[in-house]
């Protein structure tokens, strides 16, 4: 059964989430997160009072769609992290709430706290799991066991024409990573990508290299521009 959220709901669980924000010392006027509070409260309302569709003509459609549907994030991020005291937990945070108010408007310059959400957003889905997982630098995570610990990666994929260069970074930070370990158990490495921003697509693949050639023939057959380097 599909699991049905009221506007009301929606705004009461993102209100819950933005005072958990605030409950690290975090100001939430004027980034975008405070738009979005607003828009679900004012939104809960009009429906409330049977006038949502003059509030979707005044706030204007687009603003309430992004607002409803960027808002999920924080409220998932807030379900799977509420109960973590990780030491920097803070300062991810602080980076998630800026950026630009409408997705459609985020360019690279201004992707940060995008990026930072999707890298959240992976580690709370991890701890709903129950899965052993921190958030202790440099790994944007490590999930750790008694015999081994995996070292994670986050990338949002943001231009078809940086696909194999994103990859590619990615690996070589898991690189890194491997380095710095300091061998008391076995470590792995993981990258998490977020396609969000590309075309719909489900890429499966084997290995570094599977993944980068895959990379390289959906970007020709939709007719992108790449170029393999190094």
């Amino acid at each position: 059964m599909i699991d049905r959220t009221t506007h009301r709901e929606q705004a009461l669980r993102f209100d819950w989430a933005c005072k958990w924000v605030e409950s690290f010392g975090i100001k939430l006027n004027p980034a975008r997160v405070a738009i979005y509070r607003r828009d679900l409260e004012d939104l809960a309302d009009h429906v409330e009072a049977s006038t949502g569709l003059q509030f979707e003509k005044e706030r204007g459609l687009e603003n309430v769609i992004n607002s409803v549907v960027e808002s999920q994030e924080l409220i998932e991020i807030h379900a799977g992290l509420k109960s973590r005291e990780d030491a920097h937990l803070a300062d991810l945070l602080r980076k998630y709430i800026g950026g630009t108010a409408l997705r459609n408007q985020e360019t690279p310059l201004t992707s940060l706290a995008r990026n930072t959400g999707f890298h959240l957003w992976f580690v709370s889905t991890a701890a709903k799991c129950d899965v052993p997982i921190d958030l202790t630098p440099p790994a944007d995570a490590t999930i750790r066991t008694s015999a081994d610990s995996i070292a994670v990666e986050c990338k949002r994929l943001f231009s078809p024409r940086k696909v194999e260069q994103n990859i590619r970074k990615g690996f070589q930070q898991l690189q890194e990573r491997y380095k710095q370990y300091d061998g008391r158990t076995e470590i792995f490495g993981a990258l998490a990508l977020s396609l969000g921003k590309l075309d719909e697509c489900l890429i499966e693949a084997q290995d570094e290299a599977d993944l980068r050639a895959q990379g390289m023939r959906n970007s020709s057959d939709s007719g992108w521009n790449t170029s393999a380097t190094g």
